[in-house]
């Protein structure tokens, strides 16, 4: 009968479209998650970079002082040297 018919489609259709949106609510919930843990990977990574250029550049210092002061006493000798 006709109406048996149409009530199963409607049945179905209602059933496929719960699942359906079941489905996308899902897909929206991993995509959430994996946005976060991106976002909380970005964080570290910047953190741990910035950490990285603070203990390079306090490692630099040191030696920069070190060659000012190497560069100076051959600029001395050289002075001394030639006059």
């Amino acid at each position: 009968d006709l109406g048996d018919f149409k009530g199963d489609v409607n049945k179905s259709l209602g059933e496929l479209a719960t699942r359906m949106e079941a489905g996308f609510g899902r897909m929206e919930t991993r995509f959430g998650r994996m946005e976060m843990s991106m976002e909380k990977n970005y964080r570290e990574l910047k953190t741990c970079m910035g950490k990285n250029y603070g203990e390079l550049k306090a490692d630099i210092k040191p030696l920069i002082w070190q060659v000012r002061i190497l560069l100076g006493g051959a600029s001395l000798v050289c002075v001394i040297y030639y006059s």
